[in-house]
């Protein structure tokens, strides 16, 4: 990917939520690069995270400055996740297939097959990724956010209007996300609450960034939803994709005896994820109650600098399987 034009100021020393969206970019193109040269799985999990990372400052720069260019860097930034989210799915897999401590436990010759197999299909859904990458012009995607981050002012009036349209954004993710309560009655997807809670955070995230002090404590209630919605979640896609190769027919003909053995780990896993929606539901008040001090408190939004909090980082997206879980969803 091209380097930075010499004219861009550093990222330091760019206001926010500029600096906080170059940063981003940033990590976004260090791990594309090494994605493309590697396919390396750390490198497909935190491009992921920082694309979408970029996804509320680019929306809410392009709301203030009338610009068109957001939309199109949010749409390839899009694209270029989504191409790589097969292979993020087979890479929470495969580590759950190790690290998972789910009984009956597959035996370590079951275990080998079907690794060989999920290899196999990892190395053709990376390849398959990387070209998508390549017509995808993820050069082109850093170019037009360089472009809009050089573009925001450093001035108190540009910096009012974000804040007051994040706080918008912000209350709006908080009452779509109220609506998916698990507790409620017909709530047996939970795949919709797992993408809520994680938009929600990457809004108070940014929100904190910008409009200190930080709320630790709604940050550290969605980030435990987070872990156990997306652990809820690896189960159940797990559940499915081991039934398939189970159920497939060639297996079921030369090998009944390792079919019937990975139904049953299926099977075990679909019961795990019961086990994780009770959880999920005994977690709900905890995070419902950060939510409503959260919104006491920014009932009446300060007019505050970001300089403070300028060089806070943002949390780190937790690397395990069951919390940074493999689908994407937007």
């Amino acid at each position: 990917m091209a380097d930075a034009p010499s004219g861009v100021r550093a990222e330091t020393s760019r206001p926010e939520p500029a600096a906080f969206a170059l940063k981003q970019l940033k990590r976004f193109r260090q791990n594309v690069e090494t994605a493309l040269e590697t396919g390396g799985v750390d490198a497909v999990h935190d491009l992921r995270v920082a694309s979408r990372r970029l996804n509320e400052p680019l929306m809410l720069m392009q709301e203030v400055l009338d610009d068109g260019s957001s939309r199109s860097a949010r749409r390839q930034l899009r694209r270029l996740r989504r191409a790589f989210r097969r292979v993020r799915d087979l890479d929470v897999l495969r580590a759950s297939l190790h690290e998972e401590p789910i009984e009956p436990r597959l035996a370590s010759h079951d275990l080998t097959g079907l690794v060989a197999l999920l290899d196999a299909e990892r190395d053709r859904a990376i390849k398959k990724a990387q070209r998508k990458c390549r017509r995808l012009d993820h050069a082109g995607a850093d170019r037009l956010v360089r472009r809009q981050c050089v573009k925001w002012p450093d001035d108190e009036d540009a910096q009012s209007q974000f804040r007051a349209r994040l706080v918008e954004l912000w209350t709006r993710r908080i009452e779509a996300l109220q609506q998916l309560d698990p507790r409620r009655q017909g709530m047996s997807d939970l795949h919709p609450a797992r993408i809520a809670v994680k938009k929600l955070r990457y809004c108070t995230e940014l929100l904190d960034r910008v409009a200190p002090p930080a709320d630790d404590i709604l940050m550290r209630e969605l980030t435990t939803m987070q872990s156990l919605l997306g652990h809820w979640n690896d189960l159940v896609a797990a559940a499915r994709r081991i039934a398939r190769v189970a159920a497939r027919r060639t297996h079921l003909a030369a090998r009944p005896g390792w079919s019937a053995r990975l139904m049953e780990h299926a099977t075990a896993r679909v019961r795990a994820a019961d086990e994780d929606r009770r959880r999920i539901a005994d977690g709900w008040p905890a995070l419902d109650a950060a939510i409503a001090n959260a919104l006491r408190e920014h009932a009446n939004p300060p007019i505050a600098t970001a300089a403070a909090s300028a060089e806070a980082p943002p949390a780190d997206e937790a690397t395990s399987p069951s919390a940074a879980s493999s689908g994407d969803g937007a």
